[in-house]
């Protein structure tokens, strides 16, 4: 099956699309929690700040070397934009990533494995 140019495969629309927002709703919690803007990240990992934003709505799927940057210029665990995914609305929550409170005990951990 050949594509046409500029066409996105099905599975890019469909498939991924949950998983995409759940993922870009983390880096923007995150990103919010610490501090940083859209601009300063898309800075830290070679993107526009408008590729930042389509990561952060899911309209882009972030391809997963990609994810790794935006987790070293996060400090944050690769997990962390897995976690909560069956969870409550991210947007509902008022609480801070858990990982805010211990992050260098955590990724200190995390990086001994």
């Amino acid at each position: 099956m050949q594509l046409a140019e500029n066409s996105k495969p099905k599975y890019a629309t469909r498939k991924f699309q949950s998983l995409d927002i759940h993922i870009g709703g983390r880096i923007r919690l995150c990103r919010a929690w610490l501090g940083i803007t859209d601009t300063q990240l898309a800075d830290a990992i070679g993107v526009t700040g408008a590729r930042m934003q389509k990561f952060e709505c899911g309209e882009d799927h972030i391809e997963p070397l990609r994810l790794f940057d935006i987790a070293v210029a996060l400090n944050v665990p690769l997990h962390f934009f897995f976690e909560d995914k069956t969870g409550p609305s991210l947007q509902a929550s008022n609480q801070p990533p858990a990982h805010k409170a211990v992050a260098p005990a955590s990724v200190r951990r995390w990086g001994q494995r």
